[in-house]
């Protein structure tokens, strides 16, 4: 059975943090959605998690983080259950052998990829796409 995300995956990034940013513990946070753990992305990119939120996307419950880095924000979801599909009219870019959809919705940068079979989305301003590319192929191994 094909899932497709049907909400608005852009208008996550816009929600303010109603939780506090988990605390690192080495390359990863103290946070994870169904054995997936949120990345800590301030040592290798200076990206720093600011706060989190927990929200229902096309009826599954979700857990986003939100970054700072250099006055830009962006929001990391990751969706329990089963991945989905991106949204049609996605552009496809692989890298490091992830496959990554790139959308523009709700004003703002989406990239959407798998991470060990759960559904994740980055969604933000950035000064280039290739900063949401950048980040969601980065691995903690």
């Amino acid at each position: 059975m094909t899932v497709h995300i049907s909400s608005r995956p852009g208008q996550l990034a816009a929600a303010p943090a109603t939780e506090s940013a988990p605390p690192a513990t080495g390359k990863v946070l103290q946070a994870r959605v169904d054995g997936v753990a949120f990345p800590n992305w301030a040592p290798a990119f200076g990206w720093k998690q600011t706060g989190s939120r927990r929200d229902r996307l096309d009826g599954r419950a979700t857990r986003t983080v939100f970054y700072e880095h250099m006055g830009h924000r962006i929001a990391y979801t990751i969706l329990p259950g089963a991945p989905v599909d991106a949204p049609e009219g996605a552009r496809i870019v692989r890298r490091g052998g992830l496959e990554i959809a790139l959308v523009h919705d709700a004003g703002r940068d989406v990239a959407i990829f798998e991470r060990d079979g759960r559904t994740c989305i980055l969604a933000g301003h950035v000064e280039r796409t290739s900063t949401l590319v950048r980040l969601a192929a980065w691995t903690a191994s």
